[in-house]
């Protein structure tokens, strides 16, 4: 795994809606290199999601 490559913050980028109110439901976005990895699993307080898979411009390939 190229760990390098891993990568997500809190700019409008990752989540949507960028500045999200109290309670609202937002999508978070986690991007890896190409073909690295076969799934993202958010982990919380309360338990863990795994990340839907999407490509992006240029081949890329993020989770959602």
């Amino acid at each position: 795994m190229k760990e390098q490559a891993l990568f997500c913050d809190g700019t409008a980028s990752y989540v949507n809606p960028p500045q999200p109110a109290e309670n609202e439901t937002i999508t978070l976005r986690f991007r890896t290199a190409k073909d690295d990895v076969d799934r993202v699993r958010l982990m919380t307080g309360v338990g863990g999601y795994d990340m839907k898979r999407i490509r992006l411009l240029h081949d890329q390939l993020a989770f959602e």
